[in-house]
């Protein structure tokens, strides 16, 4: 699977992520209730072949649908009840965790592998994917869930030279021989003359690619240049930069992204970011951050800072 988007659904001038429930079971697959206004969305994102440790396991297929505000209160409802059955613990392998954040209010259970608890929560929340209207996408904003299948760079890092040149994208003219569209897109390339990832000049100029995961608060650093003429909507630039990692996003396994904010400030466009990675030192580790893209409508320069 090369890229999973998730759609939530965005109110306009509202919180996105006031209030949410998250469920995690045994094998990594998600579920997330989300809360805004009288408007509550359950999402399923499942583990991937390429996340999964065995590069075997599949969750299946994403999916999102609405709950009614009586089905959302009573989920509420039955998630606190069963809640008392957990343990405030960190999490271990093939456990299951079920959390819940209310403008900075949260709590957190943790579920053994295959507990009656956990398999009430999954039948519980799969009874309401199967039968729930699926989520519009027309009215919805965009979640990104990423993992290190969908890397161009992936398996070209063999020494800290190479992996220090890959930080670099050199613009290059697409009419050039050698060039092999990566994905059939036309924005990446990949030389087959010397091994390198390079970009079309008629959309970029140089870029250098940022790691998100580490950045400081206020931090700001330049990725490049796009032509402002030839890209009225920036979102399209955004999804570029993620799903082709040009933003860094995770070191090891994966990451999901989530866009919480939209706004045109004058001559620039800002979207701010929350993400969550996932890399290995003895075990596995997941680290939270938060960032931000800004895209100068005329000079067509493209930034990014920490939140």
């Amino acid at each position: 699977m090369r890229l999973v988007i998730v759609l939530v659904l965005s109110l306009l001038g509202y919180n996105l992520f006031a209030e949410e429930l998250r469920y995690s079971d045994g094998n990594g697959n998600v579920y997330r209730i989300s809360a805004q206004k009288n408007q509550y969305i359950l999402q399923y994102i499942p583990v991937t072949e390429a996340m999964s440790s065995s590069g075997t396991y599949s969750g299946g297929e994403p999916r999102s649908v609405y709950l009614s505000v009586s089905e959302y209160k009573n989920l509420i409802k039955f998630m606190d009840t069963i809640k008392s059955s957990g343990e405030d613990l960190p999490r271990n392998k093939g456990t299951s965790a079920l959390s819940y954040q209310r403008n900075g209010a949260d709590w957190k259970s943790v579920f053994p592998y295959g507990s009656k608890e956990a398999k009430l929560i999954e039948k519980n929340l799969n009874q309401h994917l199967q039968k729930n209207e699926k989520v519009d996408a027309r009215n919805l904003m965009n979640f990104y869930q990423l993992d290190r299948s969908m890397n161009p760079w992936n398996g070209m890092s063999a020494t800290s030279k190479q992996e220090e040149e890959n930080l670099i994208v050199k613009p290059v003219d697409p009419s050039l021989p050698g060039l092999s569209a990566i994905d059939g897109n036309a924005f990446l390339f990949l030389n087959t003359s010397d091994g390198k990832i390079v970009v079309n000049q008629n959309y970029f100029s140089e870029l250098h690619r940022l790691n998100v995961t580490n950045i400081a608060t206020k931090e700001e650093k330049s990725i490049g240049h796009y032509d402002p003429n030839l890209f009225p909507d920036t979102k399209v630039l955004l999804d570029f930069l993620i799903r082709y990692c040009i933003l860094i996003t995770f070191i090891h396994t994966d990451a999901e992204i989530e866009i919480f904010d939209r706004q045109q400030m004058g001559d620039r466009e800002v979207y701010q970011l929350k993400g969550v990675h996932h890399y290995y030192t003895n075990e596995k580790n997941t680290k939270e951050y938060q960032f931000k893209v800004t895209f100068f409508l005329k000079s067509g320069e493209m930034k990014v800072s920490g939140i």
